[in-house]
Order: structure tokens, then C-alpha cells, then sequence
């Protein structure tokens, strides 16, 4: 009986500990300086991502996989807009950055990307 408890113990916290894999549209929303995705694991295929901008400033997203190659780099995104892409995501882990860089009157650069605007999401098969 006891080892009975053991089990159902153990597969309860399997299937918590598991995260689940996302389906339909993605929603990411990118700030002032985080990119925040909907789902940090999201399923292989076509993917629909819903991009929003609420932050103050202009941004940009670009997804690039784990080994550095960039499936896509979209235009700028101006305060208040939204944009919907389409991608055919291969299992791997992506990394959604923000690449803009600005200069400030007083000459200093601000890297978007390096003051936070960086996040990774798992796609699985």
C-alpha cells in the first residue's frame, strides 16, 4: 500500500513538473526592456506569434536559434502596435531579442538587447 502512495507521489510530480507545449497563437509583448512570450515552450510547426508593443519606445523582435542563425528579424514596432507573424519552427531553443541600439544626446549608446530585452523559448517537437 505504502509503495502504492510512493508511485502516485512520484507521477504527480512528473506530470507538474513538466511543462506543457503551447498551441495557437503565441502572444509576446515587448517593453520597456523585457520581451515577455506567452508560453516558454511552445510546439514545432507552423507558429503564429501576436507581437504587441506596450512599451514606450520603438523595438524590435528577432528570433534566432541556438546556433545563432536568424529566422527572423521584423521591422520596427512602434509604441502601440501590434504585428502577427508566421513561422515554421524546427525543435531547438530560440532566443527573442530586441536589437535596437540608440545614442543619447550625451553620446552614451543604449543596447536594447543588453539592458534586458532578451528571452529564450524552447520549441519542441
Amino acid at each position: 500500500m505504502k509503495r502504492g502512495f510512493v508511485v502516485l507521489a512520484a507521477l504527480w510530480v512528473l506530470a507538474c513538473s513538466s511543462p506543457t507545449v503551447a498551441t495557437g497563437p503565441i502572444a509576446i509583448e515587448l517593453d520597456d526592456f523585457y520581451i515577455d512570450p506567452s508560453a516558454e515552450r511552445i510546439g514545432s510547426g507552423d507558429v503564429q506569434f501576436e507581437v504587441s508593443n506596450d512599451g514606450e519606445f520603438p523595438h524590435t523582435l528577432v528570433v534566432a536559434r541556438s546556433t545563432g542563425e536568424v529566422v527572423y528579424a521584423s521591422d520596427v514596432v512602434d509604441p502601440g502596435a501590434s504585428i502577427e507573424v508566421g513561422l515554421d519552427l524546427i525543435p531547438d531553443t530560440y532566443q527573442l531579442t530586441c536589437r535596437i541600439v540608440v545614442q543619447l544626446e550625451d553620446g552614451t549608446l543604449v543596447d536594447h538587447y543588453q539592458n534586458g530585452m532578451g528571452e529564450t523559448v524552447e520549441v519542441a517537437p
